[in-house]
């Protein structure tokens, strides 16, 4: 007959009592340690979404004063990406030209690399300047 051991049985009371007095002391011990864990952890979550929404606050009011300068700036501007889709344009390019005059005198142009000056039809001229850019 094959007997088999339990480490934390055994047949004298006062044994037993202390492997589960220790056991119960090490849960014990694990239990505080895992709150002291999640405590920590839920502050440095809390800190977290504290920096996010101050810096949500930061970045849209870096924004608005971006859009604010953009919108005021004496010149008509107007930004394409790398594929030639229109990205940005202000205020003061809406106020000086159509879309469609705009486009037409882009279009015409496309080709050709730098700088270059239209004349429009009722007389004003538009200047391009193309320049790369990152990003």
């Amino acid at each position: 007959m094959r007997s088999t051991s339990i480490p934390w049985r055994s047949d004298r009371p006062e044994v037993a009592l202390a492997s589960f007095s220790e056991t119960g002391l090490l849960l014990k011990a694990l239990s505080a340690m895992q709150d002291s864990i999640a405590e920590k952890f839920g502050f440095i979550q809390r800190l977290v979404a504290q920096q996010a929404s101050s810096y949500d606050v930061e970045i849209a009011s870096q924004n608005a004063r971006f859009e604010t300068a953009f919108d005021h700036m004496t010149l008509g501007l107007r930004m394409y990406d790398a594929e030639d889709r229109l990205v940005v344009q202000n205020r003061r390019f809406s106020d000086m030209f159509d879309a469609e005059e705009a486009t037409a005198c882009l279009a015409a142009e496309a080709a050709v690399p730098g700088s270059y000056r239209r004349l429009l039809a009722d007389g004003r001229t538009i200047e391009v300047s193309e320049e790369g850019m990152e990003g």
